[in-house]
């Protein structure tokens, strides 16, 4: 069967055709921006063109097979043609960019066309974008340069002026649950992943993660002493979320978990009279039980008054407010009258 060795055309079918088209008819341009949120589908459509550029066993319209050697090369980032840019730390510096230009002046190794793929390009030091738009004004016959982001805003305008862009729409919900679970994630953790992350390696990540697990069971019980108004719900800040998570990107990740709740809790408010038909639309449909004892406890009001104080507490931690302020903040303030 056609793609089925490409993640891409599950993700993002449309697209995909779509490219199908643009390659049949011999119209892949020489520079291209793929954004849209992580996970989305950009670095697998980079791989799948990269396959289609150099497959030595395409069937009667091109299509990559996906199984030959330079396939299976390109998908495991071994293909001497394809070069790949990541960020060293937080940028992508001046001196990956030089190291791309040096690379071309080489002939391929192996097939006819050499793929550059530049992951986060968003990180580009103006320098480095700069030195790369010296190489998109002028392109070279055979090269292709493929710029992922999740920010196109980010990428240097008149880098973006020079490339055709692509957006990769947000995969669809049961689209995303379907690819997680093909990745052996359990449909309840799935149905939570889908509304994390798009990116399948960061959910398998999450979902074997004991410290995110742990995050998962803390979050439940907080979200029930804070609305039952138990004084633990202030004390457990301290005593479990300071000893916890690492960093303020785990603790942000562990407050868009308690928001979930909050959203769980609200959506079974305004939709009381469809019983256990809500679990469809939970973010934790495991959890639809153990709601029923915290629902009498909570108004519709109170809800999304939470849901509210959850993303202050973030954007206070984003602007390093200290983590346990933040926390003690949020709880205090649901449950000032």
């Amino acid at each position: 069967m056609a793609h089925e060795h490409f993640d891409i055309a599950r993700k993002q079918a449309d697209l995909t055709a779509m490219m199908d088209r643009v390659l049949v008819n011999n119209r892949l341009g020489h520079a291209y921006i793929f954004e849209g949120m992580v996970g989305a589908g950009q670095e697998d459509m980079a791989l799948y063109l990269a396959a289609y550029l150099n497959c030595l066993n395409p069937d009667n319209q091109g299509i990559p097979c996906g199984t030959c050697n330079h396939c299976r090369r390109i998908l495991s980032a071994d293909y001497p043609d394809v070069f790949h840019i990541e960020p060293d730390g937080n940028t992508i510096k001046i001196d990956q960019t030089r190291d791309l230009k040096e690379r071309l002046s080489m002939s391929s190794l192996e097939g006819d066309n050499q793929i550059f793929i530049i992951h986060e390009a968003e990180k580009m030091t103006v320098n480095a974008a700069n030195s790369l738009l010296k190489f998109i004004e002028e392109p070279h016959e055979n090269v292709f340069i493929f710029l992922l982001t999740n920010n196109r805003d980010a990428i240097l305008s008149t880098i973006v002026s020079r490339c055709q862009m692509i957006h990769f729409p947000q995969l669809n919900q049961v689209s995303l649950k379907a690819l997680f679970e093909e990745a052996g994630i359990k449909p309840s953790m799935a149905t939570t992943l889908t509304a994390l992350t798009n990116d399948i390696d960061e959910a398998v990540a999450l979902a074997w993660d004991e410290d995110f697990q742990q995050r998962l069971t803390w979050s439940m019980q907080w979200v029930d002493l804070i609305v039952k108004k138990d004084p633990r719900g202030l004390t457990m800040v301290a005593s479990d979320w300071m000893k916890g998570p690492k960093g303020r990107a785990d603790i942000i990740q562990a407050l868009n978990l308690v928001a979930f709740h909050f959203h769980d809790l609200l959506y079974l408010l305004l939709h009381a009279d469809q019983g256990q038909s809500n679990q469809d639309q939970m973010v934790f449909p495991n959890n639809f039980e153990a709601y029923q004892g915290i629902l009498a406890k909570i108004t519709v009001e109170e809800a999304t008054k939470a849901l509210h104080l959850v993303g202050q507490a973030q954007r206070m931690i984003q602007s390093n407010v200290s983590v346990q302020s933040a926390m003690e903040y949020m709880v205090l303030a649901y449950w000032k009258q």
